[in-house]
């Protein structure tokens, strides 16, 4: 099972280094989408990530259009994370799920939802914001396998509820 990150940022230069450090050894490849940010996202992605292998960087024009980008992966071993711009996940925490998704833990399993802490303010090397729960888990973890229709009203990116070409 590979785990492929998919992440879509913009104007989030303050979060962005944090993000991505938190997932990169979590995930065996990391799309990395700029939506057209008009601060200094690109630049600090490109500075610390874009020498890395696995990380594949794109400037899209049209959020609408990233849902595309995961095509290949249905009905494919691959477990897609979708990971937003203000979203810091647990790297000790991500280890240990990716053992067991490894292991084939969660090959019956469309989805794996967890905690996360939603950022409100960041200053210097304090964090505020909220956990989840109490509010919904908004963890996109899919393991793009057993994805047989997409129907449900969830979407990784793009409009719409259906990632799938027409």
């Amino acid at each position: 099972n590979d785990i492929v990150g998919i992440c879509l940022f913009k104007n989030e230069d303050i979060y962005v280094k944090r993000v991505v450090s938190n997932i990169v050894d979590f995930c065996d490849k990391i799309i990395i989408i700029d939506n057209n940010s008009t601060d200094r996202t690109l630049d600090v992605v490109r500075y610390h990530f874009g020498g890395l292998p696995k990380v594949n960087i794109i400037k899209c024009h049209d959020h609408r259009l990233t849902g595309k980008l995961t095509y290949e992966y249905f009905k494919t071993k691959s477990f897609l994370f979708a990971v937003d711009g203000d979203e810091i996940y647990d790297p000790t925490g991500l280890k240990k799920i990716r053992k067991r998704i490894k292991e084939g833990f969660y090959d019956k399993n469309w989805k794996i939802s967890g905690s996360s802490f939603h950022v409100q303010e960041w200053k210097h090397t304090h964090l505020s914001g909220f956990t989840c729960p109490p509010n919904k888990h908004v963890v996109k973890l899919y393991n793009f396998n057993v994805i047989n229709d997409w129907t449900q009203g969830e979407r990784l990116h793009g409009a719409g509820p259906s990632p799938y070409p027409n």
